[in-house]
């Protein structure tokens, strides 16, 4: 057989290992068959002609990174993409709650340390646990504490004195937090 035959049949063959791949879990040996077809392709040209081999393979650099990118996108619709990416749109267990506060909402809430913060530890704020950050100094077990920050990673309060909570209740106004690095 002529050798641009074998060259469009380990082309296919490596084709099919690779859109393979996605289907089946190899652990990478259907990848490797893959790439030992590709260069096969690749010396079948080169026997056919050099310019034929130059000009394959310069197609076959430029298509590769394409087919791999399209396999990535189409790979988390696969059954074994779907199994291992777990969408949480079709899994309640990953579903967000609908009434779990969001850290923004958390923001000058009054709590009580749980734990001491030295300077991490655990925050009881409305009957809720969370893990919080003391802004400056520890914190004892016990003492109130106000939200000064959240966000999804971090929740940064700051122990409150008892005078501040007593003006806070007779004007029914959120505490002042003096920020020390905002002059």
């Amino acid at each position: 057989m002529d050798p641009w035959i074998w060259t469009i049949i380990f082309l296919f063959a490596g084709l099919l290992f690779a859109v393979l791949e996605l289907f089946l879990p190899s652990g990478g040996i259907l990848a490797f068959f893959s790439f030992v077809a590709f260069c096969a392709s690749v010396v079948f040209a080169f026997q056919q002609s050099v310019v034929f081999g130059i000009v394959f393979s310069v197609i076959l650099l430029l298509g590769l990174p394409i087919l791999v990118w399209q396999l990535f996108l189409l790979w988390p619709h696969t059954p074994i993409g779907r199994r291992i990416l777990l969408d949480p749109a079709s899994d309640p267990a990953l579903a967000n709650d609908p009434g779990e506060d969001s850290p923004q909402q958390l923001l000058g809430k009054i709590g009580l340390a749980h734990t001491r913060m030295m300077p991490s530890g655990i925050v009881l704020i409305d009957g809720r646990r969370f893990d919080a950050v003391s802004e400056r100094e520890p914190i004892d077990p016990g003492a109130k504490v106000v939200v000064l920050k959240a966000n999804r990673l971090n929740i940064i309060v700051r122990e409150v004195s008892q005078e501040t909570l007593e003006t806070q209740a007779e004007t029914d106004v959120e505490p002042e937090i003096v920020d020390p690095f905002r002059q």
